[in-house]
C-alpha cells in the first residue's frame, strides 16, 4: 500500500481534537455538514484521524510521497525506498492493485528487519502520570509515526480534500471507469433486476405465509409485527436477545474508562481485565468464565518460544478441539444450567482465540527476543482478548488497532462527537427493529429445518428464498458488528465498518473484502501476504496462499461438510477470477478486444464473464446460508430442471447484477470516494 513516510516523526499530526490550550474547539459551533462527514468517516473506513500527511491525495507532493507525475505516471516507492512508476492508462484495477501487492511483497523481509524496534514501544500501555500534556502529545506523535509505517501492510489510503481527489480522477478519468452505457439502458438495467427482485421477495412472502402451519414459528401476541415469529436462526434468536438489554452497561463501560483513559492511562488495561470478567461471569457463570480465560492463557504460554509455527498449530488444535465430539458433548453438559450456554461460549472461544493469534503472532514480529515484561504482556494480551465492546459478536480488529486505540491521550468531549455516537446507535436500532419485523413475515431459516416444503416452493419463491436468505446474513451482521463498533468509538476506537451491501457485488474478492474487513485484513497479513513473500511470488505462489487462506477459513467457521463445500467453493471461484484477470492482462488478449469490441460493448462482454462468477456465487451461498439438502433443491431446480427457460432467466438478472454493479462502482469514482481505487 502507499505514502508511508519515512521522514520527521514531528510531520505527523497530533490525532486529538483538542487545541493547545486543552480546550476544544468543536463546542463553539456544531453543523449539520460536519456531523454527515463525521459519520462518513465512520462508515467508509476504520482510519480516519492522522492521516493528512500520508495519504495518496496531498495538496503538497514531495519526495516521501506519491504522486502523479506531469507524464500521467503514479510514483509509488515500496518498503525498500526504491521508486515505482505505475503507468495509469494502460491498467485495470486488478493489475494496480496486484502491483500494490507486488511491492508489499518485496519489501516486506526488509521491512521486518525493522519492525521490533518500532513496534516495541506500541506493545506498552501508556503511562501518563507527571507528564505535560504537550510531552504526551509530542510522545504520541512518535507512537503514532511509527504505527503507520507498519500499517502500510492492510491499510488503504484515504483522501483529505475534494479537490485533490478530483485531480488524480481527471488525470487517469479515461481509463479508470467502465465504460459508460446509455441513460436507457442503465435505467433497464435497474428496474428489470429490482422488480424480479422484490416480484420474487413478494412470492416467498405469500409462501411463506400459506406453509407457515408447518413450520417450526413461535407464537408472538399483536399485529404490529406479526403473530408468528422465526426463531430458528440461531445467531438472531441468542445474540440481540441477550446483549440488547445490556448496551446501557456497554456504553457506562466505555464512559468510565474514558474516565480512566484521562485520570489513570496506565491502569486502562486492568480496567478492561476486570469489566469483561465481569460481564462473562453474568452471561456465562463460572465455567464459561474459565473457558475464555483459559484460552489466551495456552496461547500465552507457546507465545514464550516466540515460534510462528508452534503458535499456527497450537491455534488449530485448540479450534478442533472445540469442534470434536467429545469435547462438545462434554461442553453442553458443563453449560447445560445457561440457555444456549454451548453456543455462546464456542462463539465467544473463537473470537477470543482469533484475537489472540494476532497478538501472538504481532507480537512475534515486534519482540522476538521477549524483552518486555511478562505482567505487561499478559495485561495487554487480555485487554485486547477480553475488551468487552467486541467480546461477545466481534468483529475482530486488529492488534495493531487496538493498540493504537489503547494508546491514544484523552480525548475532550464535543457536542458533535455526542451526536454521532447517538446517529450512530439510533441507526443500527432501526436496523434492528427492520431485522425484527423480516422475521415477523419471511420464514426463510424455519424452511431450513423443513426440506419437504422447499421442494414444494414454485421457481420465483425458491429465488426469492434464496435472496431473502442473503439479504437478513447482511443485515444482521450490520447490527451484530454495527453495535460493538458504534460502542467502541466512544472511547475512540475506530473498528471494522459493518459489512457493505453485498447483494450487487458480482466479484468473490470485493466480496470478502467489503463484508468482513477485519477478517480480511488478518487473512491477508497473516496469512497471503506472508507466504507469497517468503515464496517466489509466481502465480503458483500466489495459489497456494489462497489455499491456506480458505483453508483457515473451513478451519475456523468449523470443521463440517457444509462449511468445507462453501470454503471450496470460494476458492474456486477466487482462481476462476484471477485466472480471468490474469488473462485479460495478456497483450494479445487487449489487442483482441481493442480489435473488436467498442468501449460499450466491452462493457457489455464484462457483464456477460461475470456470469460465470455468480453462478458459484450463488450456490456457495445457498451451501452456507441454508443446508445442503436445500442447495441440492435451488440448483437442480434452476440449472437442470428449469434448463433452458429458468435458466436464462436466472442468468439475464444476474447480468443486469453486474451491470449495476459496474455502475455504482463508476458512480463511487465519478463522486470522489475516500478511498482511491484505479478502477
Amino acid at each position: 500500500e502507499m505514502g508511508v513516510h519515512s521522514g520527521d516523526p514531528e510531520r505527523v499530526p497530533v490525532l486529538s481534537s483538542e487545541s493547545e490550550d486543552g480546550t476544544d474547539d468543536d463546542d463553539e459551533d456544531v453543523n449539520l455538514s460536519e456531523i454527515e462527514n463525521e459519520l462518513e468517516d465512520y462508515d467508509d473506513s476504520n482510519y480516519t484521524e492522522g492521516e493528512d500527511t500520508h495519504s495518496l491525495n496531498t495538496e503538497e507532493e514531495n519526495d516521501d510521497e506519491n504522486y502523479i507525475d506531469d507524464q500521467g505516471n503514479y510514483v509509488v516507492k515500496d518498503e525498500g525506498d526504491v521508486q515505482y512508476l505505475l503507468p495509469l492508462d494502460d491498467m485495470n484495477e486488478e493489475e494496480f492493485q496486484d502491483l500494490l501487492d507486488e511491492l508489499q511483497i518485496r519489501g516486506h523481509d526488509q521491512s521486518n528487519v525493522n519492525r521490533p524496534q518500532q513496534m516495541l514501544q506500541q506493545h506498552t500501555c501508556v503511562d501518563t502520570t507527571g507528564e505535560n500534556i504537550q510531552e504526551q502529545q509530542h510522545q504520541y506523535q512518535q507512537h503514532q509515526f511509527q504505527q503507520q509505517q507498519y500499517q502500510h501492510m492492510h491499510q488503504y489510503q484515504h483522501a483529505d480534500t475534494t479537490a485533490t481527489r478530483q485531480k488524480h480522477i481527471n488525470s487517469a478519468s479515461n481509463s479508470m471507469l467502465y465504460p459508460s452505457l446509455h441513460l436507457v439502458e442503465i435505467t433497464f438495467y435497474f428496474c428489470a433486476f429490482w422488480m424480479g427482485a422484490g416480484y420474487s421477495l413478494y412470492t416467498f412472502y405469500r409462501a411463506s405465509q400459506k406453509w407457515s402451519t408447518y413450520l417450526p414459528l413461535t407464537l408472538t401476541p399483536g399485529r404490529i409485527l406479526g403473530r408468528q415469529r422465526d426463531d430458528t436462526d440461531v445467531e438472531w434468536y441468542v445474540w440481540p436477545s441477550m446483549l440488547l438489554p445490556y448496551i446501557h452497561y456497554a456504553v457506562l463501560h466505555c464512559v468510565v474508562a474514558t474516565a480512566v483513559r484521562k485520570y489513570a492511562h496506565k491502569h486502562l488495561c486492568l480496567f478492561y481485565i476486570v469489566s469483561s470478567v465481569f460481564a462473562t461471569y453474568n452471561v456465562l457463570g463460572s465455567m464459561g468464565l474459565i473457558l475464555c480465560l483459559t484460552v489466551p492463557s495456552l496461547m500465552f504460554t507457546v507465545l514464550l518460544t516466540r515460534n510462528k509455527q508452534m503458535v499456527w498449530v497450537t491455534w488449530c488444535l485448540i479450534l478442533l478441539c472445540f469442534n470434536m465430539e467429545p469435547v462438545t458433548s462434554t461442553l453442553e453438559q458443563f453449560m447445560s444450567p445457561i440457555a444456549e450456554g454451548d453456543y455462546k461460549v464456542s462463539v465467544m472461544v473463537a473470537w477470543i482465540i482469533l484475537r489472540s493469534l494476532s497478538y501472538c503472532l504481532e507480537t512475534c514480529d515486534a519482540d522476538p527476543d521477549n524483552n518486555l515484561p511478562i505482567t505487561r504482556q499478559l495485561l495487554t494480551l487480555f485487554s485486547y482478548c477480553l475488551y468487552l465492546p467486541f467480546l461477545f459478536t466481534g468483529p475482530y480488529m486488529p492488534y495493531v488497532d487496538f493498540m493504537t486505540g489503547l494508546n491514544a491521550p484523552y480525548r475532550p468531549w464535543s457536542w458533535k462527537r455526542v451526536m454521532v455516537i447517538v446517529i450512530q446507535l439510533v441507526r443500527f436500532s432501526i436496523w434492528t427493529t427492520l431485522c425484527y419485523i423480516l422475521i415477523n413475515h419471511f420464514y426463510a431459516h424455519a424452511l431450513h429445518w423443513s426440506p419437504q416444503v422447499v421442494v414444494r416452493l414454485n421457481s420465483w419463491a425458491l429465488t426469492g428464498f434464496l435472496y431473502y436468505l442473503m439479504i437478513f446474513f447482511m443485515l444482521k451482521y450490520v447490527v451484530l458488528y454495527g453495535f460493538p463498533g458504534a460502542i467502541a468509538s466512544i472511547e475512540g476506537y475506530k473498528a471494522p465498518p459493518p459489512p457493505k451491501c453485498v447483494l450487487i457485488i458480482c466479484r468473490f474478492s470485493h466480496l470478502w473484502r467489503d463484508f468482513d474487513h477485519g477478517l480480511f485484513i488478518f487473512m491477508k497479513s497473516h496469512i497471503y501476504l506472508p507466504w507469497v513473500a517468503n515464496a517466489d511470488s509466481s502465480f503458483i505462489s500466489k495459489l497456494q496462499g489462497t489455499a491456506l487462506v480458505f483453508t483457515f477459513v473451513y478451519v475456523w467457521h468449523g470443521v463440517t461438510p457444509q462449511v468445507m463445500l462453501w470454503a471450496g467453493i470460494n476458492f474456486l471461484g477466487i482462481i476462476l477470477e484471477k485466472s480471468a484477470d490474469a488473462i485479460g492482462s495478456k497483450p494479445a488478449y487487449k489487442n483482441w478486444e481493442q480489435r473488436w469490441l467498442s468501449p460499450r460493448w466491452r462493457r457489455r462482454w464484462y457483464g456477460l464473464l461475470s456470469m460465470f462468477l455468480l453462478v458459484p456465487s450463488v450456490t456457495a451461498q445457498a451451501v452456507f446460508l441454508s443446508s445442503l439438502e436445500n442447495a441440492q433443491t435451488v440448483g437442480y431446480r434452476l440449472f437442470v430442471e428449469g434448463a433452458p427457460q429458468l435458466t436464462l432467466t436466472v442468468m439475464f438478472f444476474m447480468y443486469c447484477i453486474a451491470q449495476i454493479s459496474f455502475e455504482v462502482q463508476n458512480w463511487k469514482l465519478r463522486r470522489g470516494d475516500k478511498v482511491f481505487k484505479i478502477k
